[in-house]
Formats: C-alpha cells, sequence, structure tokens
C-alpha cells in the first residue's frame, strides 16, 4: 500500500510516505529552509523532534488516511 502523510509544527515540517514497498521520511526546517531543500531526517540532532512530529501523524487506519 502506497501513502504520503504530512505534519508540522510553527518550525519543522516532517513527511512519511511509502511508494513500492519502501518507507521514507523528510523533515524539513521552515524557518531556515523555506524551500524545503535540506532534509534532516537522517541527522541524529532531530531524533527527538521526529519522534514528537510522529506521535502527531494519523495512524494508516484513522479515516483522514483514507
Amino acid at each position: 500500500r502506497q501513502f504520503q502523510k504530512m505534519v508540522r509544527d510553527e518550525r519543522y515540517k516532517l513527511i512519511e510516505y511509502r511508494v513500492q514497498g519502501v518507507s521514507r521520511e523528510q523533515l524539513f526546517d521552515l524557518i531556515e529552509d523555506p524551500w524545503e531543500l535540506n532534509d534532516l531526517s537522517t541527522d541524529t540532532g532531530y531524533a527527538e523532534r521526529i519522534a514528537s512530529l510522529h506521535s502527531l501523524l494519523p495512524s494508516e487506519r484513522s479515516p483522514s488516511c483514507v
């Protein structure tokens, strides 16, 4: 199943998606990088921010993801 989900707070935007069975995520700092060119998701310094934003993502079974 393919999907794309996104959540943001006042500064960061997290995108999670799966295409052809490959899951991926991207994290952007919307203040420092408004064009979303620098993916921060692999920087371990953002692990807590990613976890926090993940908790706000709707589950795959929620009506907002249908």
